[in-house]
């Protein structure tokens, strides 16, 4: 093949290329509804028709995208779901522990009053055992005389909801 036989097959394939590209640009035209002046019924018919058909394919699509997402939501629901129920259980299990450890809990507590309770060899000091107890260290009193300073004067408070008493001691 001679050099001018290549270049008019380049030139014609150019040719038909501009024609294709210029005729789909104003066939994209007319299908956004541009450019409608001069067609007969028939092609405004045919214009129609591959409307209503990509119409189709468009709504094909979205449909499929639709039916996939929805798919997929589906799947996560149900991952839900199920961690939920997981959940669930693990919630029961942890009141069922809570309710055995509150028995146990209100069964020494029972048990403690009831040994509180007794005095050893039936002595009793007129006092609520059950009553709490607050200690205190106070402060060593003051005399009026002078000691010797390794003589120490230690006491405690003793709290009820009777009385108040000190009790003093000397080392």
């Amino acid at each position: 093949m001679s050099s001018f036989s290549i270049l008019n097959y380049l030139i014609f394939r150019l040719i038909i290329s501009q024609f294709l590209a210029s005729t789909v640009y104003f066939q994209q035209r007319q299908l956004l509804g541009e450019e409608l002046f001069g067609l007969n019924i028939n092609d405004l018919q045919n214009l129609e028709n591959r409307l209503v058909i990509s119409l189709k394919g468009v709504r094909m699509q979205k449909e499929q995208l639709l039916k996939d997402e929805i798919q997929e939501l589906n799947k996560k629901g149900s991952l839900v779901h199920r961690e939920n129920i997981e959940l669930h259980k693990k919630v029961t299990l942890i009141q069922e522990a809570n309710q055995e450890l509150r028995k146990k809990v209100n069964e020494l507590a029972s048990s403690s009053t009831h040994i509180r309770n007794q005095t050893p060899f039936g002595i009793s000091n007129g006092y609520d055992l059950n009553e709490s107890i607050s200690l205190q260290l106070i402060q060593p009193m003051t005399k009026t005389n002078p000691t010797p300073e390794r003589d120490v004067t230690l006491g405690y408070t003793f709290l009820s909801k009777r009385s108040l008493i000190i009790l003093p001691w000397t080392m």
